[in-house]
């Protein structure tokens, strides 16, 4: 089957698959992985995004702000269908404790 769909154009995607699909933003994950390395990317953007603001003259409001409206804005939007692991949840929240 999958190759009759791969044949025909059609992306085939399944528990193999190493990263899961994504459909208005949110995860389709069908193994335990394809969670895990969509949050791995997650974090690379989001410690990317800190980066970048942290070379900003920012006051302590303004990066609430930033925080807030920014960079967390891709969790908040995932968080409803996917609840990060709690690791998870504790390294984030350091690394935005740093920033602010």
């Amino acid at each position: 089957m999958e190759t009759y769909f791969k044949g025909q154009g059609i992306k085939w995607h399944d528990a193999t698959a190493e990263e899961p699909e994504r459909y208005l933003g949110y995860p389709i994950v069908c193994a335990a992985h394809q969670l895990t390395t969509f949050y791995d990317q997650l974090t690379t953007k989001i410690q990317h995004a800190i980066n970048i603001y942290s070379e900003r003259p920012l006051s302590v409001m303004g990066k609430t702000l930033i925080t807030n409206a920014l960079i967390l804005s891709k969790l908040w939007h995932v968080c409803r269908i996917h609840p990060p692991t709690k690791q998870w949840t504790k390294n984030t929240t350091s690394m935005v404790r740093k920033f602010l």
